[in-house]
């Protein structure tokens, strides 16, 4: 008997409904970064640089549905004439996807905490250099970095102050924490186990970055290169017993075991020290801001004012979510106890 090389061959109905699976996977994540960030067609608009501008989220999205649709509408109608039964897209297989083929190569597909995480991150390297410009330049308004040759003053419009750049980063920040929060809370063990091993991923490459940065500063065998290698190696570790964890519940989980009676895990999150301390030197740059109202300052007070209440609202949600959590892990914890007596 001749043993079959590669994949069994495929006829035209099955390539059609795998692909207009795949076309789906690749719409949802295209809804996903649109519902979390938005349309980004106002910062497009602000490009000058040369080159063919590229597309806004929602026309992305749309033409990615338009896609869908005229493939779903090819199948249909190739079922239609070839006398065919109508498969719905949801029972379609696709060992691809299935078996996760698909998403070992290349990007990893995005989902919500990858959008949030990655907007998170950005904005936190935004503060760091707005806080490290600020201080360079020991001044709340901006040098000019570009004058006309005429009036010799600033080219363009006005740039914002150092102050409205922190308080609306900051704000982001806040708002970003709150959402990741918000959907942490709706994971159960399993998936929380998993956040946790993205979480230490996470740390574990901004570590190896720290790490590549001290060697070339100080050395190989140097303190400052040799201590964040070793946390490097304990996330190492951390990421390896998370993960058998994980295999080791979803195999219970397959034979019918259910881990209501397991108390709900709490994440550990390497960088919020850090997030933190960069917060609170926000509020010390702020609080020691002194308003020249005889000097042209570009300061706008009442806006100010208005941002700084806006980010108080925003953290005192922040902190009632995590009270909620709290108390919700002690009512999970006092039903499991009811239930063995």
């Amino acid at each position: 008997m001749v043993k079959q090389m590669g994949r069994p061959h495929l006829n035209m109905i099955d390539k059609m409904r795998r692909a207009a699976l795949r076309q789906r996977e690749n719409l949802t994540e295209l809804q996903a970064v649109f519902d979390v960030e938005g349309d980004n067609q106002a910062e497009i608009d602000t490009i000058t640089g040369p080159g063919i501008r590229p597309k806004p989220r929602s026309v992305r999205l749309q033409i990615a549905k338009n896609t869908f649709d005229q493939m779903m509408h090819g199948i249909r109608l190739f079922e239609s004439e070839s006398g065919l039964q109508h498969v719905p897209i949801d029972s379609v297989v696709d060992p691809l996807l299935e078996n996760n083929t698909v998403k070992l190569v290349g990007r990893k597909p995005k989902d919500e905490f990858t959008i949030l995480d990655r907007k998170l991150l950005l904005a936190q390297r935004k503060l760091a250099d707005t806080l490290t410009e600020w201080q360079e330049v020991g001044a709340d308004e901006p040098a000019i970095k570009k004058a006309t040759e005429k009036t010799g003053q600033r080219h363009g419009r006005k740039p914002k102050t150092y102050s409205q750049r922190v308080l609306e980063l900051k704000k982001e920040i806040i708002e970003t924490t709150t959402k990741i929060t918000e959907l942490e809370s709706k994971l159960n063990n399993i998936e929380l186990m998993e956040r946790q091993i993205r979480i230490l991923q996470n740390s574990k490459r901004d570590t190896l970055k720290l790490a590549k940065e001290m060697r070339n500063i100080y050395g190989d065998d140097s303190d400052e290169a040799i201590i964040p290698e070793d946390k490097v190696a304990v996330y190492a570790t951390e990421i390896k017993q998370i993960t058998a964890r994980v295999t080791r519940y979803k195999r219970l989980e397959e034979n019918g075991w259910k881990d209501q009676g397991i108390e709900r895990m709490k994440l550990e999150k390497p960088a919020e020290a850090e997030l933190q301390a960069q917060l609170e030197q926000v509020e010390s740059k702020i609080g020691n801001i002194v308003l020249d109202t005889q000097s042209k300052s570009f300061i706008d007070e009442s806006k100010a004012v208005e941002a700084q209440e806006d980010l108080k609202r925003t953290e005192k949600y922040l902190g009632a979510l995590k009270k909620k959590q709290a108390l919700m892990r002690e009512i999970e914890k006092i039903e499991a106890e009811m239930k063995t007596i």
